[in-house]
């Protein structure tokens, strides 16, 4: 059985036969879609050579020897895994002041985003490649089946301002026209009057729909945006050329909650003093 190399990037289950990463450097994951540095082209093992007939007597040299090998493979395997851990906790310090959790397969929750997101089926799977590419804060994920969809979530808090629709608008399409870097085109078109969209958690929202040609492939989809407690959100949905996605959008939208409320600061009580009116009798 030939040895497997697995994907470096959090969440990513894909793994590398040595096959494919022989005598390359720069090696692109078909799973996740990051492009992956490799220290050196992995190079096909040689054939096995016979062993020497061992002496009676090893040296003192030769152990110590083999144990500066074993040594520096196992301080070089801990300083990879330290490298590891710095990545996974540099991503998760991006996606929000909270971190996100996932407490069951089709879910996301964030308290301090005030939102929890069940998507429609358990075929979807977690995608760090597409949430570094589209750069939501959130997370995206994609459908496991033959015709591959995604949804994102993105969310800014915006403290103590709510951003104007037209403001969210123009953010949702400054990130989807770098995303789409070949063709990028939407209804209604950029500056247009704003469209009205679905009622998302009892929220009045806008929209707009969009079809784009990004390095790997084609796709079409949605995105609805709307604030809530000062926060703004973007929920992104996108199909190949043809699939017939609107129910499964709907469903998507259905799966979005907000059950919480920004804290507000606790205020002092207003002091009350009664004042005896002089000039007009009766009167305080």
């Amino acid at each position: 059985m030939s040895k497997r190399y697995p994907c470096p990037m959090v969440g990513c289950s894909h793994q590398f036969t040595a096959e494919e990463l022989t005598g390359v450097t720069v090696v692109t994951c078909p799973s996740c879609g990051s492009r992956i540095q490799l220290r050196s082209a992995v190079a096909a093992a040689p054939p096995p050579t016979p062993l020497p007939t061992p002496p009676i007597v090893q040296t003192t040299a030769a152990k110590r020897s083999r144990d500066v090998v074993i040594y520096s493979a196992v301080i070089g395997g801990f300083l990879l895994l330290v490298a590891f851990g710095i990545v996974a906790a540099v991503v998760s310090s991006r996606s929000g002041k909270g971190g996100i959790t996932r407490p069951n397969l089709p879910g996301y929750r964030n308290a301090d985003y005030l939102f929890a997101f069940d998507l429609p089926s358990l075929d979807w799977e977690d995608h760090p490649g597409m949430k570094a590419r589209l750069q939501v804060s959130q997370f995206a994920a994609m459908s496991s089946d033959s015709d591959p969809r995604y949804v994102a979530l993105d969310v800014v808090d915006y403290k103590e301002r709510t951003p104007s629709p037209r403001e969210l608008d123009a953010e949702a399409r400054r990130k989807l026209s770098r995303f789409f870097s070949r063709r990028f085109e939407t209804d209604p078109p950029d500056g247009g009057p704003l469209q009205d969209g679905p009622t998302v958690a009892g929220i009045p929202t806008h929209r707009f729909r969009f079809d784009g040609q990004a390095p790997e492939h084609e796709l079409t989809g949605h995105v609805v945006y709307f604030t809530h407690e000062q926060f703004g959100y973007w929920v992104y949905y996108m199909n190949p050329p043809g699939f017939q996605g609107e129910p499964e959008w709907q469903a998507v939208l259905n799966g979005f909650r907000l059950p919480g409320r920004r804290p507000r600061p606790a205020t002092a009580p207003r002091e009350q003093r009664t004042f005896s009116g002089k000039n007009v009798a009766g009167y305080t």
